[in-house]
Formats: C-alpha cells, sequence, structure tokens
C-alpha cells in the first residue's frame, strides 16, 4: 500500500514486535468505511487488530485494551473523531483525540495511524512488517474480542524520558475533556392552554446538573412576558401566570453523540394572578391561586462547543386544582387542564 509505504520510509526500525503484539480497534455504527481503512492501514503493518464493536455505553478505552491484551487502542465515534490511546511505560498514559474529515476515509486513517507510529517511536517500537515485509502477509488481520485474547508484550522501556506528545495542525488536540457538570440556560417560547386564556409568550430560565450516568437533575422558571384579559359584561381580568419546577431528564443517546436527546419528568408548582375590575353593581377583586404542576416531555440538544448548546424542549402538564376566573360566581376562562410549553434557547456549561 502506497501510504504505509511513504510512512514505513519516514522511520528508523529500532526494535520488532511479535505477532502476539495487538491493537484494539473499537467502533459505533455509521463510521464503517473509516473502520475498514483503518483496519486495513494497521493490518498492512502487521500488527493484530482486535475489532470491538459498540452500540451503547462503552468501556473507557484503555480498560478495553486492557481486557483484550492490547497494548494501544483506537475508537471511532459515530460522529468521526478518533481516541488514540498507548500504554504507559513511564508517567501517564499517552491520548490524542483526532478530528477528521470523515469524507475522505482514507486521509482520516493515514492521519490516524501517523500519530500512532509516532508515539511508537519514542517507546523504541517498530511495527513488524517494517523489520519483516512477511509478516504483514502471515499476520492475521483481525481477531473478534469474544476469542481468547494472544499472550501480549508491552512495549519496551525507553533509553530515555518519553517526549511530549506530537503537536501541530495535523495532530489532534489532547484527550476528551469532560463536559462540564453545572449547565445554565435561558430561552424564549411560548405556552398555551385550552380554557379561554390562549397562549402567551414565556421566557424559560434552566438550571441542569449533570452526573456520571445519563441522568441528569435541575430545574427550571418560567416567567411570562405579557398577560391576557378576560372580558364579561360584569368586569375584566388581567390574567398572568408562571411556574416553578424541580426536574429529572434521562439522555437516550449514547454518550458523544453529534445531537443529545433526553427524556424528562417534573413536579412544581404554578402561580396564577388575576387582577379584576367590574361594573357596578358589582365590586372587582385581585386574587393569587398556587396550583401544583406535573409535566413531562423531550428536549434535543444541539453542541455548538464543549460549553455552548442549542436547546429545543416541549413538554406538556396539568395543573391540580384548575385555576378559573369567575365573573358573578360563574367562569369565564381556566388554564392548566392540560397546558403545553415550546422554547428554543441557548445554554451554556460551568465548571472543569
Amino acid at each position: 500500500m502506497l501510504l504505509v509505504g511513504l510512512l514505513a520510509s519516514t522511520l528508523p526500525a529500532p526494535a520488532v514486535a511479535s505477532e502476539a503484539d495487538s491493537i484494539v480497534l473499537v467502533h459505533d455504527a455509521g463510521q464503517e468505511l473509516l473502520t475498514l481503512r483503518l483496519r486495513d492501514e494497521l493490518h498492512a503493518l502487521g500488527w493484530l487488530v482486535v475489532e470491538i464493536s459498540e452500540d451503547g455505553e462503552r468501556e473507557p478505552l484503555d480498560a478495553l485494551a486492557e481486557r483484550v491484551h492490547a497494548f494501544a487502542g483506537v475508537h471511532v465515534d459515530r460522529s468521526g473523531e478518533l481516541e488514540l490511546w498507548v500504554s504507559p511505560v513511564t508517567g501517564p498514559a499517552f491520548r490524542e483525540e483526532l478530528h477528521v474529515d470523515t469524507a475522505d476515509a482514507e486521509v482520516a486513517a493515514l492521519r490516524a495511524v501517523e500519530v500512532l507510529r509516532t508515539r511508537f517511536l519514542e517507546l523504541g517500537l517498530t511495527p513488524p512488517a517494517e523489520t519483516d515485509p512477511r509478516a504483514a502477509k502471515t499476520a492475521p488481520g483481525s481477531r473478534d474480542a469474544s476469542a481468547p485474547p494472544p499472550q501480549s508484550r508491552m512495549p519496551p522501556q525507553p533509553g530515555e524520558t518519553t517526549p511530549n506528545p506530537p503537536s501541530g495542525p495535523d495532530v489532534a488536540r489532547s484527550s476528551p475533556t469532560p463536559r462540564p457538570p453545572l449547565w445554565i440556560g435561558i430561552a424564549p417560547g411560548a405556552a398555551a392552554s385550552p380554557g379561554g386564556l390562549g397562549s402567551y409568550p414565556m421566557a424559560a430560565l434552566e438550571l441542569r446538573i449533570l452526573t456520571a450516568t445519563r441522568w441528569s437533575f435541575g430545574g427550571r422558571a418560567l416567567l411570562p412576558l405579557l398577560g391576557r384579559t378576560v372580558d364579561a359584561p360584569q368586569g375584566s381580568a388581567d390574567v398572568r401566570w408562571g411556574l416553578l419546577e424541580a426536574r429529572a431528564e434521562y439522555s437516550v443517546v449514547p454518550e458523544r453523540s453529534a445531537v443529545d436527546l433526553a427524556l424528562m419528568g417534573g413536579l412544581g408548582a404554578v402561580l396564577v394572578q388575576m387582577e379584576g375590575s367590574a361594573q357596578r353593581p358589582y365590586a372587582g377583586r385581585s386574587d393569587a391561586v398556587v396550583a401544583l404542576a406535573a409535566s413531562a416531555g423531550t428536549a434535543l440538544s444541539l453542541p455548538l462547543s464543549r460549553s455552548w448548546a442549542l436547546r429545543a424542549e416541549l413538554t406538556g402538564g396539568m395543573a391540580m386544582p384548575r385555576p378559573t376566573v369567575r365573573f358573578a360566581g360563574e367562569t369565564a376562562a381556566s388554564w392548566g387542564r392540560p397546558f403545553g410549553v415550546a422554547t428554543l434557547g441557548v445554554e451554556v456549561g460551568i465548571g472543569r
């Protein structure tokens, strides 16, 4: 292969790896072409490739590599990002995250192999095919992770301190950083409920705390931007309402997906304020009603960066008891059986 030949011509051969040395290749669905190119490149160098398909939450790459007795690993995310790991010799393990153009799988695979080879050179480890061209032909190209692992050899100790990992525009930035644990959002939107009060323009203020699993917990406040006026022969009433609730969310897509889809439920209180004016002989009165509110819905988030995201929400709920507007003992309007809220805004992550 021409690409492998170009790489081989640039590096010396200080050590030889045995056929039993293996590299674990972990991939999600959606990047089959890139996975195939990486498998071919690593096989052409004489490495044994241990391939693992991950559909849900996966183990850390270093844990997977240790389980299958591999000294290095590559994870192909469905978004096209590549995570590289090489077993530690002195100091911490080597980790890199590559952001590649998956439209050109050959170039993306070549970049990943270049980073691995650079690290191997620093450790004094040479792929089998560079010292014995027959190794690429005789070594098995891959094996299933469920098969008994061969006795693998970890990279040898270097004669001097391991240099810093390579850097530059063509090499990925440092290992993946966890998302901030605290997220604060603001979003305009609208709320509506049958019963005569129509729709309201609203502003939503949100707080979310992420956990180590797919769950997050927080709260939301819905604040009215405008009120509604209810008219009757006996008089009129200006009506406003707001909502304060605690919520829990569960993400239904794997970590590091291109978008995040979550299901959520909330429990809180709704406050309805009414300021009435009446025609004689009636007397107007102002009142405030508090009712229990339960809601459920879904949220779709589109990450813009590590700490910024667009977020759309659609929720529905019920208020108990139902707040009503009455004139002379007769119900003129009601709210909350049921109600719906739609918002679109941004949220920012804080911490770590």
